[in-house]
């Protein structure tokens, strides 16, 4: 919340920072939507500051100790939310142009969309490791570069530490991308058969079979049932979505210490679909402060882990934030979240949006932002792009 408040006084008084990163395209937003993924963003972001002080280093990872809000937040509480949005916009916009995809447009844009700020992410972590060496090799350069190369793989292959320093634990958030990676790359299977079997439930039914092997892609299925339910024409649809989402935002609370993912898919199906119809509960993710944050919301999450990280390794021992008061430390743990927030939209405007307009630029007829553009109630920062 102290976050959320400094951003609502930077745009009051500073109007230029939402030019520079809002303004151009929000008219054409969904911006219930784009509030959805800054608050995931945020969460995220607050959950990792909390449990950042309680850290210990062990066995060269980060090890988080036990404590209710650890097993609230880490039961893919917020990973799910993440997985099923980016199902339910490229999901909707394979269902509303028939399958209908250009890979290589979508490849390249997917490409130019996570690369370029996962660099910025890894060049941190390499200048924190540096710092804490002085400067120094402290292994064989062939070593140091095999271990660069590890880094640059989207945690597909395991990370070692870097230079010998023990840097495995800093970047948490990567094996959610491996992920997500995975579910761009089915896409373009997905669309294929689609066209060739002309049913608008192969997207759903190949999915729901990756989440046999994968079990991450129960998120994704669950996304694409909600962009397939927006179909659904009915006068009062927009009202049963939003009974339903809060029927399911209860039992959601109420299991959140039970690992079940298959519960959890099923009960975010109403919840997005109300978010994208913009029903009146979800309406104050329209606030500014918001949205804001879901348009720089990709920097945020592939930046925040190893800026918390440097914070606690550099600047700040575990131990002297969990020493302090409650008042002191949620006011040292909110200027640790607004360094991320500022990092990560200097990030957004100078790096990831350059980037993705160079990929529009260069690559001819649209691909992937023309699919996701087909369905116009999930037009939404980031992956419209």
């Amino acid at each position: 919340m102290v976050m959320l408040v400094v951003v609502a006084l930077v745009l009051r008084f500073f109007p230029k920072v939402w030019d520079w990163t809002v303004r151009k395209q929000d008219a054409s937003r969904n911006h219930t939507m784009d509030g959805a993924r800054g608050l995931l963003s945020l969460w995220v972001l607050t959950h990792h500051l909390n449990i950042g002080p309680a850290m210990v280093l062990q066995n060269g990872g980060w090890q988080p100790l036990p404590s209710a809000l650890q097993i609230l937040v880490t039961s893919g509480f917020f990973v799910a939310p993440f997985f099923a949005l980016t199902a339910m916009l490229f999901g909707g916009g394979l269902l509303a142009s028939k399958g209908k995809l250009d890979t290589f447009a979508f490849i390249r844009r997917r490409f130019f969309r996570l690369v370029p700020a996962y660099i910025v992410s890894i060049v941190l972590i390499v200048a924190a490791v540096f710092y804490i060496s002085g400067f120094h090799l402290r292994v064989a350069p062939l070593s140091l570069i095999k271990e660069m190369v590890r880094w640059t793989l989207f945690d597909f292959v395991q990370r070692y530490d870097i230079n010998g320093v023990n840097a495995s634990g800093s970047h948490g958030m990567l094996w959610t991308l491996r992920y997500e990676i995975l579910f761009y790359a089915s896409l373009p299977i997905l669309a294929f058969a689609q066209r060739r079997l002309n049913s608008r439930f192969v997207l759903i039914a190949g999915l729901a079979l990756i989440s046999f092997f994968s079990w991450p892609f129960i998120f994704f299925t669950g996304g694409a049932v909600a962009a397939a339910a927006l179909g659904w024409r009915h006068p009062r649809a927009a009202t049963v979505w939003q009974i339903g989402s809060i029927i399911s935002i209860a039992v959601l609370v109420l299991t959140a210490s039970h690992t079940n993912a298959v519960l959890q898919a099923v009960l975010l199906v109403p919840m997005l679909a109300a978010i994208a119809l913009q029903g009146a509960i979800f309406r104050p993710l329209s606030w500014k402060p918001i949205r804001f944050v879901g348009e720089i919301s990709y920097s945020v999450y592939i930046l925040h882990y190893p800026v918390i990280w440097i914070i606690f390794t550099l600047f700040i021992s575990p131990a002297t934030v969990q020493s302090m008061g409650f008042v002191e430390r949620t006011l040292i743990l909110a200027v640790g979240g607004c360094v991320v927030l500022v990092i990560a939209t200097l990030c957004f405007v100078f790096v990831e949006r350059p980037f993705v307009a160079y990929s529009k630029r260069s690559g001819g007829k649209a691909g992937a932002g023309k699919v996701v553009a087909t369905s116009p109630a999930l037009t939404v920062a980031g992956e419209a792009a």
